[in-house]
């Protein structure tokens, strides 16, 4: 990970990072993530003095955890209230709405390919599936088939007036909250701030095992990581 020209400005350090490292997914836990930055500010900052003798340590890295922090839950936050709005439209009524129209579309495309043994096998099997992914990729998958014979698929009864335009608007519904530009944004929003956060915590911790080599329980409070469980590490001085 590269390393910014100075934290002193947190969206120029961050436009420093570049776009690989903004979009980059976080590899740990959030949560675990935040409570780590939280409890080395509270061990550093006392330190400071300490740490600003160092001539190559940017002190910005220390003195803007708190903010940096604080941008991470925020944008964590925002990204997973959108996210729960997201999941909440994918797991409504339009959901029993695919399934019953994938449903009679089989059940139609049956009765036009009855002679077409291949397509038939592709049939095999579609009515099982719930799981949103193969539900959109069947109501796809569907359409091309009507689009194909649209004549046949018209004179069967009981079917959209367009079967093939309602297959593709509501696999749309289906997919807009998942592939919400919104919501895309609003991850790599999170992604970046944790970037940087973590970054200033590298900067930090590196310092901290030049400064603290000699002092052995003080180092191990500062390069310390959380345990699985939420189980945080001994600090004793």
């Amino acid at each position: 990970m590269p390393r910014p020209p100075s934290f002193a400005d947190l969206d120029a350090a961050l436009a420093a990072l570049g776009p690989r490292v903004r979009r980059a997914r976080p590899r740990r836990g959030i949560v675990a993530l935040l409570s780590e930055a939280r409890r080395l500010y509270t061990v550093v900052e006392p330190l400071r003095e300490r740490y600003a003798i160092l001539p190559d340590f940017d002190l910005a890295a220390l003195d803007k955890l708190p903010e940096l922090v604080a941008r991470a839950q925020s944008a964590e936050v925002d990204w997973a209230n959108r996210n729960l709005a997201s999941a909440q439209v994918s797991m409504s009524g339009l959901r029993d709405e695919a399934i019953a129209l994938r449903f009679r579309l089989v059940k139609a495309a049956r009765v036009v390919f009855s002679g077409d043994e291949k397509k038939l096998r592709l049939l095999d099997g579609v009515p099982q599936r719930r799981d949103l992914p193969r539900l959109v990729g069947d109501l796809r998958r569907l359409a091309k088939l009507i689009d194909a014979r649209a004549e046949d698929f018209a004179r069967v009864p009981r079917l959209p007036a367009s079967p093939a335009d309602e297959a593709r608007r509501i696999a749309q519904q289906l997919t807009a909250g998942r592939y919400d530009p919104a919501l895309v944004a609003a991850r790599e929003r999170r992604d970046a701030a944790v970037a940087l956060m973590e970054l200033a915590v590298k900067e930090v911790r590196c310092a901290g095992r030049y400064l603290f080599r000699h002092e052995p329980r003080l180092l191990r409070s500062i390069v310390s990581k959380a345990r699985r469980g939420g189980r945080k590490p001994s600090a004793k001085k």
